[in-house]
C-alpha cells in the first residue's frame, strides 16, 4: 500500500497516477563496496550520528580469533548525506575539529558478533554496545560526539548471551539482548542510563518485530533516497533506494507528484491534498503542481510532516511567473530527477518581481534535478541549517553567454548550503551569474561543482564579480580531499575580482577550508578563459583576528587546489590569522609539469600572524612556479610575523627536476618588523625550502635599503635541485639580502646561481653555516660571481663558519661601499678571483713568516699590522692543499684562532696546530672589534710548512703475534718476542712497531726512538726497512721492569718515510 494510517487523502490524490508506479520504488542497489580489512571479517554493524553534525555515520566490526576492531566511517559516500526528520545539525562551533571523512579505528577485547547503538550513561552522546555469543559479558564504548568511541568497558549479564536486536515500541527504539540461563531464557530490555529491565520467559532465537540486526544498519530513511549498509559474502555493501517516494514512505512523511506544468496555487490546504482549479472558483482537479506542492508542504509542517516531491513524465518544465514560488517553510525533497530527462527546467522569464526561482526558509531541504534560468537568485537559503544540492544546472543569463547584462544577479546564496556530492550524478553547475555561489553564516559545504563553466567544464559562462564568496562564515568547506568531492571554479571578469574571496565584513570568517579545486583552470586542467582577477583573496575588512583558522589546501593527498592562470595573484592573504596554506599547485598545471602561471605573484601574504605556508611532508608542500607573466612578480611575496614557510618548491616543476621561472625571482621577504618572528625553513633539512630555476634572485630579503626584523632563513636549498647535486641556477643572486641586526641566514645551500651566491647590504645580522658554491657531497656548484658579496653600506654584518667553494668570482668580497664588517672562520677555496678582497680601509693585515711540522704538531709564526688604535685582535688561522695564485689565501680548512694585543698597531703572534699540516699552505685573516662593531682583514700570505708528514698506521693489515713474557736473569730484564706478517700490500720506507700505552711500571729497552705523530709521545722499535706481501718478521723486545709487575702495551705498526 502508499500509506497505513498517515495520509489517506495523498494517498487517493495520487491514486490515479498508479501507472508510473510500476517499478518497485523500494528496491535497493549496491552503490559501493567495502570488500577487505586487516583485521579479519565484518561480523557486525551500527549507524548512527557519532559525530553530530546531523548526518548518519558508520560503525564496522571486524572479528579475528576472540578479538576485534571497530571502525567509525563518517558519512560513508556515496550514500546521501542528508540528516533524517527536523533534527538539525550540530552547530559548526560545537563541532569536532577534526577532518570530516577521516575514520577512527578501536581495538576491542572481545569478537563482536553483535552490536547495537544506544546512549549508555544518558550523556545524549552515540555509544557502540557489542559482544559475542555464548558470552556472560557485553563491551559498551562511549561515544564523544566528535566522531571518536573510547576503549570498552565490560558489562556483565545474568546468563550466557544469545542475541542482540533493536526493537521498535511505542514509536520508540530500543536495545533488547537476549540471553540463556540454567532456568531457561531471558529478554533484557535497556532502559537507559546504563539501567536494564529484565523480561523472564521464553524468548525467540531474534527479537520480533526488529528494526535492524547486527548484520545491517539504516543510514537515511529520507524518501527515495533510503540507504542503508549491510553485510553479504564477507564484505560490507552500501545500498540506496533508487525508487522516488517509495511504496511504502516512511513514518510521517507525504509523497506529492507534480503533474502540472503550470503555476497554479493550491486549491484548498485544508484537505491536506495537491489539487489545483483550473479557473478560481472552479472545482478541485487531480492536477498538481509545483506551487500547489510547496504550499501543501507548508500546512503539512504544521503537522509534522515531511513531503517528498516528485514529478511526472508529463512535466518537464516550469513557467514561474509575478512573484515566483512560494519560500519553502517545511523539511521538503523536491526531486526533479524523476522527470524525463533527469531534470525539470524552472525559468523565470515570467516572474517579474520573484527574488529567487526558490527562497528556502526552512533546515532538512533537499533539491534535486533543476535547471533554474532568468532569475534574480537561483536558490537562497534563508534557513541556516543544512539545505542540500543535487543535480542542479543554474545559468542566469542563457542568452548571453559570458556578457556583463545581469551582474546584478546570483546563482546561489545563503546560509547552510550542502552543494554537490562526489557522485557524478549530483554534480551542480552555475554559470552566466554577476556572481556564482555566496556563503554566509554556519557551516556549508560545496562538492563536485562547476561554476564559471558549461556543464562540460571547459567551456566558459563565467561570472562578472567572485565566483565564490565566503563572507562572515564560520566552518564552511569549498572541496573536500575525496575523489570528485573538489570543484571547478573559473575566473571573472570584473577588474579586481576574484575567482575566490573569503572576507570577514560584519562577523568573523573562522575554520573555512578551500581543498581539491580547479581555480582558474577548466576541468581539463587548461585555461579556456582568462579574466581580471585573482584566484583566491582572503582578507578582513577591521580586526585581523577576525580572520582566524583558513585552510587553502591542507595536509591530505586530495587536499591541495591548483590556482593558475589568473590576470593578478594566484593568492592573495591579508589581514588574518592562523591561515596555513598546503600542497597546492600555484602557477602551473595539475600534474604539476608545464606553467599556466598567474599574472603577477603567485602567493601574496600582507599583514597576516602565525601563518603556516606548505609543512614537513610532500603532501603539505605547495609548488609555486611560473608566476609573474604579465609583469615580473615574485613565486611568493611574504609579509606575516610568527610564521613558517617550509618544505615548499619555489620556481620548480611538481618534481623537483626542471626549472619553471617565476619572472621576477623566487621569494621576496618585505621588510621592518611585519615578519618579525618568522621563519622561511627551519630546524631540520626536511623543512627548507627549494628556491631555484626563477628569474631573478633566489630570495630577496627586504627591499634595497630597507631591511627584515626578526626573521631567519634556515636550511633552505637555492640553486640546485631538491637534493643538491644538481645546478638549477636562479638567474640572479641566490640571497639578496639587506641585513638588520635580528637577520640570521644560516645553514642554506646556496650554489649554482648564475649571480652572487649572496648579496649583502645593510647593518648588523649573521650570515653562518652556510655551503655556498658546492653540494653537501664537495661536487663543484659554483655561483656565477662572488660566494658572498658585502656592498649597499653593509656595516657590521658577521660572515662566520660558511664553506665558500668554486665561485666564479671572490669567495668573499667587500666593496667599496662595505665597511666594519666580520668575516673569519670560514672554509674558503678554489674561487675563480680572490678568497677574501677587499675594497676600502683601513686595512687589517697579517703575515704567516714560518709553519713548520713536528710530529702530531704545527707551530705558526705570524705577525699584524694595521691595529692602530684597536684595542686587541684575533688571528683565524687556516690550512690548505694549495695557495691562491696570487699568493694570498686561501683557506681550505679553518685551524682555530688565538687572541692577542697589539702595540703601536702590530702584534708578533705564535699558533700551534694540532696536526701534522706537512706539504699543506698556511694562512691567516685578522679581526679586530671597533665600535661595538667587527673589522676584518682579508688572507694573508700563503706561507708552505716545513717538515715530514707522518708515517701511515698500517696496523690493520698486519697481523701481530706476542709470545709471553719471560724474566732473563743474567739481564734482568724482561722479554718478547713479536712476529708480525704483512697481509696486504708491500710496506716500504721502513715499519716500525709502536709500544702504545705501556704502562708506567715498565720501560722500553732501547727504542728506536719516540713517536709524536700518534697521540701521546710513544716508544716505538724498527722493525724491518720493508715488508713484501706475505712476509714475516720477528722483533724481540726486552722490558726494565724493576717491581716486576704485570706488563700490558697495545702495539700498532706504522710504515713509510715520515715522522713516527
Amino acid at each position: 500500500m502508499w500509506c497505513k494510517t498517515l495520509s489517506i487523502r495523498v494517498c487517493l490524490a495520487v491514486g490515479f497516477l498508479s501507472a508510473l508506479s510500476a517499478q518497485n520504488f523500494r528496491s535497493y542497489r549496491t552503490v559501493a563496496e567495502i570488500t577487505s580489512h586487516r583485521s579479519g571479517e565484518p561480523l557486525s554493524l551500527v549507524g548512527g550520528d557519532f559525530d553530530e553534525d546531523g548526518v548518519r555515520d558508520l560503525v564496522v566490526l571486524y572479528g579475528s580469533g576472540r578479538q576485534g576492531t571497530a571502525v567509525l566511517m563518517p558519512a560513508p559516500a556515496p550514500i546521501s548525506y542528508l540528516p533524517l526528520g527536523k533534527a538539525g545539525a550540530k552547530p559548526a562551533s560545537q563541532r569536532s575539529a577534526s577532518s570530516p571523512g577521516r575514520q577512527f579505528t578501536l581495538d576491542l577485547p572481545d569478537r563482536p558478533e553483535f552490536a547495537a547503538p544506544l546512549d549508555w550513561n544518558g550523556d545524549r552522546h552515540s555509544d557502540v554496545l557489542f559482544g559475542s555469543a555464548g558470552s556472560r559479558q557485553v563491551w559498551i564504548a562511549l561515544g564523544d560526539g566528535q566522531g571518536a568511541l573510547a576503549s570498552p568497558q565490560p558489562v556483565d549479564l545474568p546468563g550466557s548471551l544469545v542475541s542482540m536486536a533493536v526493537e521498535e515500541s511505542d514509536a520508540r527504539e530500543r536495545v533488547v539482548l537476549t540471553v540463556e540461563r540454567p532456568n531457561g531464557p531471558a529478554r533484557l530490555l535497556f532502559q537507559g542510563f546504563e539501567q536494564w529491565r529484565e523480561e523472564a520467559g521464553d524468548a525467540p532465537a531474534l527479537p520480533s518485530p526488529a528494526v535492524g540486526d547486527s548484520r545491517s544498519a539504516v543510514l537515511s530513511e529520507l524518501p527515495g533516497r533510503a540507504s542503508r549498509a549491510v553485510i553479504a559474502a564477507g564484505s560490507v555493501r552500501l545500498e540506496s533506494n533508487t525508487g522516488a517516494c517509495g511504496t511504502d514512505p516512511v513514518p510521517s512523511s507525504v509523497c506529492m507528484i507534480v503533474n502540472d506544468p503550470s503555476d497554479k496555487p493550491d486549491g484548498d490546504l485544508r484537505d491536506g491534498l495537491c489539487r489545483v482549479r483550473d479557473n478560481p472558483g472552479g472545482p478541485l482537479t487531480f492536477n498538481c503542481t509545483l506551487r500547489a506542492a510547496l504550499e501543501q508542504a507548508a500546512f503539512n509542517n504544521a503537522q509534522d510532516l515531511i513531503t517528498h516531491i516528485i514529478f511526472s513524465r508529463q512535466v518537464v518544465a516550469v513557467d514561474v511567473i509575478d512573484l515566483g514560488l512560494p519560500a519553502i517553510t517545511a523539511p521538503v525533497f523536491i526531486d526533479g530527477s524523476t522527470a524525463p530527462g533527469g531534470f525539470v527546467a524552472l525559468d523565470g522569464r515570467l516572474a517579474f518581481r520573484a527574488g529567487a526561482g526558490f527562497v528556502v526558509n526552512s533546515p532538512n531541504v533537499h533539491i534535486r534535478g533543476f535547471q533554474i534560468t532568468r532569475f534574480p537568485v537561483g536558490v537562497e537559503s534563508r534557513a541556516g541549517q543544512p539545505v542540500a544540492l543535487t543535480a542542479l544546472t543554474v545559468d542566469l543569463d542563457p542568452d548571453n553567454p559570458n556578457a556583463s547584462s545581469k551582474t546584478g544577479t546570483t546563482c546561489v546564496r545563503g546560509t547552510g548550503l550542502l552543494i554537490g556530492t562526489p557522485a557524478e550524478a549530483d554534480r551542480v553547475v552555475l554559470m552566466n551569474c554577476g556572481r556564482g555561489l555566496v556563503l554566509n553564516g554556519n557551516g556549508g559545504s560545496v562538492r563536485n561543482t562547476v561554476i564559471g563553466f558549461f556543464p562540460d567544464g571547459t567551456t566558459p559562462a563565467s561570472t562578472f564579480f567572485d565566483a565564490v564568496e565566503i563572507a562572515d562564515s564560520v566552518g564552511a568547506r569549498l572541496g573536500t580531499p575525496e575523489p570528485n568531492g573538489g570543484n571547478v571554479i573559473g575566473q571573472c571578469r570584473n577588474e579586481g575580482c576574484s575567482a575566490v574571496t573569503i572576507v570577514t565584513r560584519n562577523l568573523p570568517v573562522a575554520g573555512v577550508r578551500v581543498e581539491n579545486n580547479f581555480i582558474g583552470v577548466n576541468r581539463l586542467g587548461t585555461v579556456s578563459f582568462q579574466g581580471n582577477g585573482r584566484g583566491i583573496s582572503l582578507f578582513s575588512t577591521g580586526n585581523p583576528e577576525s580572520a582566524l583558522g583558513v585552510n587553502i589546501g591542507g595536509d591530505q593527498p586530495l587536499s591541495g587546489n591548483v590556482v593558475s592562470g589568473h590576470k593578478r595573484e594566484g593568492i592573495f592573504v591579508q589581514s588574518s590569522l592562523n591561515t596555513q596554506i598546503q600542497g597546492n599547485l600555484i602557477g602551473l598545471s595539475p600534474d604539476g609539469n608545464a606553467a599556466l602561471g598567474n599574472g603577477l605573484a603567485g602567493l601574496v601574504i600582507r599583514g597576516a600572524s602565525r601563518a603556516i605556508v606548505g609543512g614537513p611532508s610532500p603532501v603539505m608542500r605547495n609548488v609555486i612556479s611560473g608566476n609573474g607573466a604579465a609583469a615580473p612578480s615574485f613565486g611568493l611575496d611574504f609579509q606575516a610575523t610568527a610564521s613558517v614557510v617550509q618544505g615548499n618548491y619555489i620556481g620548480l616543476d611538481k618534481s623537483g627536476t626542471r626549472a619553471i621561472p617565476n619572472t621576477g625571482g623566487g621569494v621576496a621577504i618585505m621588510p621592518f618588523n611585519a615578519v618579525s618572528g618568522s621563519i622561511l625553513g627551519g630546524d631540520r633539512p626536511e623543512l627548507g625550502n627549494i628556491v631555484s630555476g626563477n628569474s631573478g634572485p633566489g630570495v630577496r630579503l627586504g627591499d634595497l635599503v630597507s631591511a627584515p626584523v626578526g626573521f631567519t632563513a634556515r636550511n633552505n636549498r637555492i640553486g640546485v635541485s631538491p637534493d643538491g647535486l644538481l645546478s638549477l641556477p636562479n638567474s640572479g643572486e641566490g640571497i639578496l639580502a639587506t641585513m638588520s641586526p635580528s637577520l640570521v641566514i644560516e645553514q642554506n645551500l646556496v650554489s649554482g646561481n648564475r649571480s652572487h651566491g649572496l648579496d649583502i647590504g645593510g647593518e648588523g645580522g649573521f650570515v653562518r653555516g652556510n655551503l655556498v658554491g658546492l653540494s653537501p657531497a664537495g661536487v663543484p656548484l659554483g655561483n656565477g660571481g662572488d660566494g658572498v658579496r658585502l656592498g649597499r653600506d653593509a656595516r657590521g654584518v658577521t660572515i662566520t663558519a660558511n664553506s665558500i667553494f668554486f665561485n666564479g668570482g671572490d669567495g668573499i668580497r667587500a666593496t667599496d661601499r662595505a665597511l666594519d664588517n666580520g668575516f673569519f672562520a670560514n672554509a674558503i677555496f678554489r674561487n675563480a678571483g680572490l678568497g677574501l678582497s677587499q675594497v676600502r680601509g683601513p686595512f687589517l693585515t697579517a703575515t704567516v713568516n714560518e709553519a713548520r711540522t713536528s710530529g702530531a704538531s704545527t707551530a705558526i709564526r705570524a705577525a699584524a699590522s694595521g691595529l692602530l688604535g684597536l684595542p686587541a685582535g684575533t688571528a683565524y688561522f687556516y690550512a690548505s692543499e694549495e695557495c691562491d695564485p696570487s699568493g694570498f689565501g686561501e683557506g681550505q680548512s679553518f685551524l682555530g684562532s688565538v687572541d692577542f694585543v697589539p702595540s703601536s698597531g702590530a702584534a708578533s703572534i705564535l699558533f700551534s696546530a694540532p696536526q701534522n699540516l706537512a706539504g699543506r699552505f698556511i694562512t691567516a685573516n685578522l679581526t679586530a672589534p671597533t665600535g661595538g662593531l667587527l673589522r676584518s682583514g682579508v688572507f694573508s700570505n700563503c706561507q708552505a710548512v716545513a717538515g715530514l708528514p707522518c708515517a701511515s698506521d698500517v696496523t690493520a693489515q698486519v697481523r701481530i703475534e706476542r709470545s709471553g713474557f719471560r724474566f732473563n736473569r743474567v739481564t734482568g730484564r724482561w722479554t718478547q718476542s713479536v712476529v708480525l706478517t704483512n697481509l696486504g700490500p708491500d710496506l716500504t720506507d721502513g715499519v716500525s712497531l709502536l709500544i702504545g700505552s705501556l704502562n708506567s711500571a715498565a720501560t722500553l729497552f732501547q727504542p728506536s726512538g719516540t713517536a709524536n705523530c700518534f697521540g701521546p709521545p710513544t716508544p716505538f722499535r724498527q722493525a724491518a726497512s720493508r715488508l713484501a706481501s706475505g712476509e714475516q718478521v720477528l722483533i724481540t723486545l726486552e722490558f726494565i721492569n724493576p717491581s716486576n709487575a704485570a706488563i700490558a702495551y697495545v702495539p700498532r705498526v706504522v710504515a713509510g718515510a715520515g715522522e713516527r
